[in-house]
């Protein structure tokens, strides 16, 4: 059975961000099982990178949320994401 999706919008700022922490490192562990044994479930490289872009969507409609209401948008950003994006980008580099 499928597991229901989670409802991002009433989860706070904090709780967004752990959760793409957990997420992005998730899908890290998921990529090296990959590499150095056989992944059990291959779907879950989707699943992981779609909750990752829900998480990102609304933490970016907050964002958007907070400049139209007049107060400065904080940057919320992960250090496990930058990490995975700019080890993305180094390896674009090196193609």
């Amino acid at each position: 059975m499928a597991k229901a999706k989670k409802n991002y919008r009433e989860l706070t700022d904090e709780d967004l961000r752990k959760e793409l922490d957990d997420r992005v490192k998730g899908l890290y562990k998921l990529r090296f099982q990959k590499v150095t044994d056989v992944v059990e479930n291959p779907a879950a490289f989707r699943q992981h990178r779609h909750e990752i872009a829900r998480i990102k969507t609304e933490m970016r409609s907050r964002e958007l949320a907070r400049e139209a209401a007049g107060r400065p948008a904080e940057k919320a950003t992960s250090s496990a994401s930058n990490k995975i994006e700019g080890s993305a980008a180094q390896n674009q580099d090196r193609k």
